[in-house]
């Protein structure tokens, strides 16, 4: 388990880079009424969508039959170079294209609209939509689901380790309430810090390494095909 895990590590980690998660999670947490409960909501929001894409691509992926031993995984390999592809297109448009994505403008609606004047609920299917609408995240979880749904685990052990990898991806959201928990005041000011960096330099940094990760991914659809 501790070997399937560590080869999901980098792009459970790639995934979890989404500042639009980070700056609306951050957003929430300034709001002057009921802000750790929004943010808690809007995480819930996000984790019932990954969580439920997971268990479903497990039951999809696995049903379809394992290469034998010794034989190339076509699927694999399509699959890694099917969401390279999207990938790399993803993060060369963050570079290149100054029009924002859907991500971005939501997450710029939600800074201009005052959270008070919203009820708490609104913040599940906000984090829901978020979270469908996060391409970078889910192209990096498809592999991740290939690798987890043929691997020589137990149903339990594939739980563990898709519980973890959830959880991974869904740090821009916890960390954020986390700080807010452990140190209020030192957070309300590094948060501040944080959601002007994001906005500032996320897009040209996540660009770059989502780039990156879909070469990656590409290249290694390509050696397994």
């Amino acid at each position: 388990m501790i070997d399937v895990l560590l080869d999901a590590l980098p792009l459970a980690l790639g995934a979890a880079l989404s500042p639009t998660i980070l700056i609306v999670t951050v957003l929430m947490l300034a709001s002057p009424r009921e802000a750790r409960l929004r943010a808690l909501l809007f995480t819930l929001g996000c984790a019932i969508v990954i969580v439920a894409l997971g268990l479903i691509g497990l039951a999809v992926i696995g049903s379809v039959a394992k290469p034998d031993p010794g034989a190339k995984d076509t699927l694999k390999g399509w699959i890694d170079l099917a969401a390279g592809i999207v990938l790399a297109v993803f993060g060369v448009r963050l570079l290149l294209v100054k029009k924002r994505t859907r991500n971005e403008v939501t997450a710029d609606e939600q800074a201009k609209e005052p959270a008070k004047a919203r009820p708490v609920w609104q913040a599940v299917p906000l984090g829901a939509a978020m979270m469908l609408l996060n391409t970078s995240s889910l192209a990096l979880y498809v592999p991740i689901l290939k690798e987890l749904a043929h691997a020589d685990l137990r149903p339990s052990g594939r739980l563990i380790v898709l519980a973890i990898v959830d959880a991974i991806i869904l740090l821009p959201a916890l960390i954020p309430i986390a700080l807010t928990l452990v140190a209020p005041k030192t957070a309300a000011r590094a948060l501040a810090s944080v959601q002007r960096l994001a906005t500032r330099y996320a897009r040209r940094l996540s660009g770059a390494i989502f780039a990156a990760l879909g070469l990656y991914l590409v290249y290694r659809g390509i050696d397994g095909l």
